[in-house]
């Protein structure tokens, strides 16, 4: 994978080379282009400006062919001709942010279970997740506030996805597919706000309780569809009684409870949960809801780390003068022992090491381990579930890998409104956010736009 990372980022700068090359005649790059290793071209036949990235005084047409490698809430509505002035200065979390200077724990914003697959055990490790997750969280809103006056800022948006700037350095909102973008970005980052602020989850399945958070996959019990279903008290319910001995001879199935389910998604299993008896679906392994083999949205198999469900919204269930309430939960997050045991993705023991003076990367440094990928922390597999728990239309995700998200910001149109919507982009713009405005006092601020560290520009 490392030689992977290696060959991309040659390729980023031979494009760059390639660009500079085009226009040096015309005498209209600045010399502090050389610091732009940029991951992808502008798109094809794109006028964009490079006074947005660059302090430059005129508009360059680029042409390079192929370039590019491989409901809404009123406190918080995204205008997306405002957003990066005042939205997060007013909702800003993390350390110093917020009204006390302090930060939820994470039994505050989720529902903590002590049964089966609970996460009471891993409490104190978890807050120091949710802390790390708001301290990202605080570096990416940051830069989506800052984008009009931080270079850095910019280049990183365009390098995860793809916005581009306008002639004043402000997101360009008369590109259509720009506008789109940024407005869900927005949306995304505000509800993550309010969710690590602990304010909850907009329209929640059930008014006023936290979604849950669970450990294992051990808190969902594997059930057959034709298994008798459950009622919110756990037992199981009755479709026909003997007319001499009033005993159940029949049971309603969660096959014919769950017909729609069924006829919808016909590849989901289905979970008892006890700790709200209700009911969870999962379309990977009928048997765990943390399979050891499973197929990510790049097309690798590997273990799941973890995963963000929705329960059945089906609350009271009247069937042939059957009658009868489940047992209702908003989003339920399943942190998997993956999670807590990471090989390659989300395997950087704390953020605070990544910014140690003695760890902070130098600019150029070919040194993989601290490549960017290899920087995010273990917290960040959280992170990435609260973007999934925040989003009311299940998303689902595009890319996990770095060097997919890279090229997804080449993208234009419908594919770039679909980048904005990819948890795991968010992930490393944070990523890449934090390294950029938290350099130890000293050291020169670095930038990832690629694999590899460079020097940021000035802003």
């Amino acid at each position: 994978m490392a030689k992977e990372i290696k060959k991309k980022n040659q390729t980023y700068r031979s494009t760059l080379r390639l660009i500079s090359k085009v226009f040096q005649p015309l005498s209209i790059l600045h010399p502090r282009e050389a610091h732009l290793q940029t991951s992808c071209a502008p798109r094809l036949n794109m006028r964009w400006s490079l006074v947005a990235l660059w302090p430059l005084p005129s508009l360059c047409l680029f042409l390079l062919v192929g370039a590019c490698p491989q409901e809404r809430h009123a406190a918080y509505d995204v205008d997306p001709g405002n957003s990066t002035k005042a939205l997060f200065r007013r909702v800003r979390t993390g350390p110093g942010g917020g009204t006390d200077g302090s930060t939820v724990t994470t039994s505050q914003v989720f529902l903590i279970d002590s049964g089966d697959g609970g996460c009471a055990s891993q409490e104190a490790l978890l807050d120091g997740w949710l802390n790390e997750a708001t301290e990202l969280h605080d570096a990416i809103t940051t830069a989506y506030a800052d984008y009009q006056t931080n270079l850095g800022a910019r280049i990183l948006w365009f390098t995860f996805f793809g916005i581009m700037p306008g002639p004043d350095n402000s997101v360009d909102l008369n590109r259509q597919d720009t506008a789109n973008a940024w407005a869900n970005i927005g949306d995304h980052l505000s509800r993550v706000t309010q969710f690590l602020s602990g304010s909850g989850l907009r329209d929640p399945q059930i008014s006023g309780e936290n979604p849950r958070l669970f450990c294992s996959g051990d808190a969902g019990i594997p059930q057959d569809w034709g298994q008798p279903i459950k009622d919110k008290n756990g037992n199981e319910v009755v479709s026909e009684k003997d007319p001499d001995t009033g005993l159940p001879v029949a049971y309603l199935t969660l096959n014919e409870a769950f017909l729609a389910i069924k006829r919808q998604w016909a590849d989901s299993y289905p979970f008892w949960m006890p700790a709200f008896n209700g009911y969870a679906f999962d379309n990977m392994d009928p048997t765990t809801m943390c399979p050891d083999k499973v197929i990510d949205a790049d097309g690798k198999q590997g273990v799941r780390a973890a995963s963000t469900t929705k329960p059945w919204p089906l609350k009271h269930v009247d069937k042939d003068d059957i009658e009868f309430d489940l047992g209702q939960s908003n989003r339920i997050v399943i942190l998997c022992p993956r999670a807590f045991s990471p090989q390659v993705l989300h395997s950087a023991p704390s953020l605070a090491q990544a910014v140690s003076a003695d760890r902070y990367p130098a600019a150029g440094s070919s040194d993989e381990s601290i490549y960017l990928d290899r920087l995010v922390p273990q917290s960040a597999t959280l992170y990435h579930e609260i973007y999934h728990l925040t989003d009311n239309s299940n998303t689902p995700d595009t890319a996990y890998s770095l060097d997919k998200i890279i090229a997804a910001g080449c993208a234009a149109g419908a594919a770039l409104a679909t980048t904005s919507h990819n948890p795991e982009s968010f992930i490393y713009m944070a990523m890449a956010a934090y390294m950029l405005l938290n350099a130890p006092e000293g050291k020169t601020p670095v930038m990832y736009n690629g694999a590899a560290p460079m020097a940021a520009p000035p802003r």
